[in-house]
């Protein structure tokens, strides 16, 4: 019994580590032979396009960069990234920007390296950016920011892809046609006479085999790379043999069987060799803060496939942390920056790896390639190199900006223009990247990119405009009021608004203010139910309108932040359901410095409450009048029309007198029906609780004269709204069984009654429509 305690305790142990126990070794090695087939010439491939501006001599390099950045960067990424089975390696997309840094390095006219000593310091200065990726993505991490790097707009991500894919399928041209290397492509026309069509047999043969093996003749654990690479190897060797010893082209060259080894002295040195270290770190930054966000992008959007695909949850932000710390790790020892990818792992997975001991197996397995094949690897072709590189270009196309473009060229009009802004962005970063280098279209993508979100978000605020005797709140008032306000409603308007106030939008919202007034508008009610953020320039355009309405002897109005929702000095726990917006926007508000000007009464729960008070002090200014409340002998209640004076006295006489104070509770929604309530003196307040969002809705507000509860008369069923006093009120009280005798002794009185109640259930029904609409907008 305690044999069988301790092996599970040590199981648990093994887990918790990321592994499981030793019964699944054999599925994590399969699946790590499986992943390394494809990893190992996919490494050494883009490790050749990092070194491509440094010509075919440093080919064999970039090989060992690549392989010696899968291993470090695999091992120490599954040490410190938890338990997640990802695999990584070099990146396409990383690697042609260290080949622009490259390039930069070496076509610098301000940089003077000491003689003989200019690309072993350029591939430390590589070195370097590498080291400070990793810290970036270390920091990143470490702050949470991952769902930020997440947030690069596609597009720009859609033209860097592409353009990484025909600087990768340009760059070959020169091995393809066994050209030496010149500064421009454009130089390839004038070298044209020296070019030997014969290399190109091997990279054919390599990239119709990898072509087949992927699509037609796919054999079972030989990955398309490597099929290609044995193929071109083979018709290369046989080319040899049969033309009796012809140059058909070069080979990788000589590879060392050693370790990687430590480069950290010769990263420090080289910053300053060429004599302008300023100038060397403005190249070094942005090509590391460009590999880190690409590098961070390709990890995390790796890590979220594969946990939807092991059903399994990764912290982000902790991944992110290992693979900078592996990134740095890779630079110092020599090796390529990489990222996590699903090109790696998913075949291990399919191939029954399970833990992170599959990782571990390919790092050692891919090392012991490199220190038992070196030999071999360095009779490898480099035409062969050159059509794996060649075949990688072409898949690396971003497919979405293929379907965008096809899209663009079959809708019409406005559905047509809605696409221009994301081919425009794909269109700039590949110029750009093409005239210049890809850091510069990096930048450019992301700066073009936030222009077009700016301009997007300078259209119109306002999502719907009301102004005018229309627009009311969901009061019942006396005939009075009604006819005052149908004269002076003009006066009031209600702006919803949807989005972000800020800097771009703050403009035009005070233009239409402005017209608004021009034309005899003085109280403004602005509904920020669907504004999701205020900054500075936002909060100060409020207070400027506020001030101009006062300044014209009116007032501004803002709706949906109410005051228990305002506070965010302490944090509060609320109900998850509950959205924190108004509190964010009133702490939003408070740093603009807009609470200066903009007072607490200007805050209301909604758009009816504060549409009401703007009326009141309309009605105030309009006349001497007070018609915040009604008389008895203004109007019949609905409810009583009709009856006779022994009628009416008879349901006086059986009515009970309530009173209620400001903010009681008169009955819940859910409580029994059992009698309808007239209203004597004071006011109430109709509200449904809106259960999925948890918040209260007032519905409508009543006042003297005014029936509420009428529904119970007919049905008995449960409360379908709460209702409150908002004054001291008194409330005449009606219930099931004095309505029945009503309808006993009068029974005329009874039908009149019924007849009245039909009446108001269809104004209800009427009104009822309107505000499910507009709780649905």
């Amino acid at each position: 019994m305690s044999t069988v305690k301790s092996e599970s305790a040590i199981d648990d142990k093994l887990r918790n580590y990321g592994f499981l126990p030793l019964g699944n070794l054999k599925g994590d090695f399969l699946g790590a032979i499986a992943a390394t087939l494809v990893s190992l010439p996919l490494s050494m491939t883009i490790g050749v396009v990092a070194f491509m501006p440094l010509g075919g001599d440093y080919a064999v390099q970039g090989v060992l960069t690549g392989i010696y950045g899968a291993v470090i960067l695999g091992f120490v990424a599954a040490i410190c990234g938890g338990r997640s089975i990802l695999v990584s390696g070099p990146r396409a997309a990383s690697a042609l920007i260290l080949a622009s840094l490259i390039s930069q390095l070496l076509l610098s006219e301000d940089l003077m390296f000491p003689s003989g000593k200019t690309i072993p310091n350029v591939i430390s200065i590589a070195f370097f950016a590498i080291l400070l990726a990793g810290a970036i993505q270390v920091v990143c991490g470490a702050t949470r920011m991952a769902n930020i790097v997440k947030n690069i707009p596609y597009p720009v991500i859609a033209g860097f892809i592409n353009s990484s894919a025909l600087l990768i399928i340009l760059g070959q041209s020169w091995t393809l046609l066994d050209i030496r290397r010149q500064d421009s492509l454009l130089e390839i026309f004038e070298h044209l006479d020296e070019a030997r069509p014969i290399v190109l047999i091997p990279a054919i043969v390599t990239i119709a085999t990898m072509l087949l093996t992927a699509k037609r003749f796919r054999i079972p654990m030989i990955p398309p790379p490597l099929a290609g690479l044995a193929a071109g190897t083979a018709v290369f060797y046989l080319m040899r043999y049969f033309m009796k010893g012809a140059d058909v082209g070069g080979t990788l060259g000589e590879v060392t069987d050693r370790l990687p080894t430590p480069q950290f002295s010769e990263m420090f040195t080289s910053l300053a060799a060429g004599g302008e270290f300023l100038l060397v770190m403005a190249m070094v930054i942005p090509a590391a803060i460009s590999m880190a966000a690409l590098a961070s992008l390709d990890t995390l959007l790796s890590v979220s496939v594969l946990d939807d695909m092991t059903e399994t949850r990764t912290d982000s932000n902790r991944k992110l942390v290992a693979h900078g710390i592996g990134n740095m790790a890779a630079s110092l020892m020599g090796g390529m920056i990489g990222a996590g990818g699903m090109i790696r792992t998913k075949p291990g997975h399919d191939a029954g790896g399970r833990t992170k001991t599959m990782v571990y197996i390919v790092s050692a397995l891919m090392l012991a390639a490199v220190l038992l094949l070196a030999q071999t690897i360095e009779y490898i072709p480099r035409a062969v190199i050159s059509g794996m590189v060649l075949v990688l270009g072409f898949q690396i196309f971003d497919r979405w900006s293929f379907t965008l473009l096809r899209q663009f060229f079959a809708r019409q009009g406005a559905r047509r223009m809605a696409s221009l802004d994301d081919a425009i962005i794909i269109l700039l970063v590949i110029t750009a990247a093409l005239v210049f280098d890809l850091i510069v279209a990096v930048g450019v993508g992301i700066t073009v990119a936030l222009i077009i979100f700016v301009l997007h978000m300078q259209r119109s605020l306002i999502r719907r405009e009301s102004r005018g005797p229309a627009l009311h709140a969901r009061s019942v008032w006396s005939e009075r009021r009604q006819t005052v306000l149908e004269q002076c409603g003009h006066r009031i308007a209600a702006l919803e608004l949807e989005g972000a106030v800020f800097f771009g939008s703050a403009e035009l919202l005070e233009d239409r203010v402005r017209e608004l007034m021009r034309g005899g508008v003085t109280h403004i009610v602005l509904d920020m139910k669907r504004i999701t953020d205020v900054d500075s320039t936002g909060g100060l355009a409020l207070a400027r309108i506020s001030k101009r309405l006062r300044a014209a002897g009116g007032d501004l109005a803002i709706s949906y932040i109410p005051v228990e929702r305002r506070k965010a000095a302490a944090p509060v726990r609320v109900d998850r359901r509950e959205k924190n917006i108004p509190r964010q926007l009133w702490a939003a508000l408070e740093r603009s410095g807009a609470l200066g000007t903009l007072g607490e009464e200007q805050f209301h729960r909604d758009t009816d409450s504060a549409l009401a008070e703007l009326e009141d002090r309309v009605i105030a200014d309009f006349t001497s009048e007070d018609l915040s409340v009604s008389t008895r002998h203004m109007r019949v209640p609905p409810i009583l029309r009709g009856l006779d004076r022994d009628e009416v006295s008879a349901f006086r006489r059986l009515a009970t007198r309530r009173y209620y104070r400001a903010g009681e509770v008169i009955f819940k929604q859910g409580d029994e029906g059992d009698a309808l309530y007239y209203i004597s003196r004071g006011s109430v307040d109709i509200s449904i609780h809106l259960e999925a969002a948890g918040v209260d809705k007032r519905l409508q507000s009543l006042t003297e004269g005014s029936i509420f509860g009428e529904m119970a008369i007919l049905d008995s069923k449960p409360r379908a709204a709460s209702v409150t006093a908002t004054a001291d009120t008194v409330c005449y009280r009606l219930g099931v069984a004095e309505f029945e005798k009503i309808k006993g002794d009068y029974p005329e009185a009874g039908m009149k009654l019924l007849n009245n109640f039909c009446r108001m259930f269809s104004e209800r029904m009427r009104s009822a429509n309107t505000i499910i609409g507009e709780l649905e907008k």
